[in-house]
């Protein structure tokens, strides 16, 4: 499965769009599962505006492993930040790679973005700290059923 492209200008979906970070050959094609090691690994090579909250977080954890969903928060309150920032430059990638975590992550990394990256940006739109709108648009298949079935679970509509 492959994300979608929406250009953020022109609000056109492109299902051909293949992003370069997810060359089959570097990831290994369609068979690959990606693990707690790797995904925190290819959120930092793709967004490097996240190196600084990244370097931050590090720093206040020092040799402690706090855990990949520690991590995926971390990441989720960076993207919480630019939505409530207006900065709508980097979402479509963003939500590609969460795609691409989703549905090729092994199962730890597949809960852990689930649960604390996509459940957190949803709880913010309930709690009116950012709109849904700004991003629901950008959620691939896999990412777009489990917020559906959250919102089933939970009885809100995002």
């Amino acid at each position: 499965m492959q994300a979608a492209y929406i250009d953020e200008h022109s609000g056109i979906i492109d299902p051909n769009f293949h992003p370069d970070w997810l060359e089959l050959d570097e990831y290994g094609g369609d068979d690959i599962v990606i693990s707690r090691e790797d995904c925190m690994k290819q959120i930092l090579e793709q967004i490097p505006d996240f190196h600084s909250a990244w370097s931050q977080y590090c720093e206040y954890w020092g040799d402690d492993c706090p855990g990949l969903c520690s991590d995926l928060t971390e990441f989720s309150d960076f993207v919480i930040t630019l939505l409530q920032n207006n900065k709508h430059s980097v979402l479509s990638k963003i939500f590609s790679i969460i795609e691409h975590l989703m549905v090729h992550g092994d199962e730890e990394v597949k809960d852990a973005v689930a649960t604390c990256f996509l459940e957190n940006l949803l709880n913010e739109t309930s709690f009116g700290t950012i709109n849904a709108n700004e991003f629901m648009h950008f959620l691939g298949t896999e990412s777009d059923r489990y917020c559906k079935e959250w919102d089933d679970f939970t009885g809100v509509s995002t």
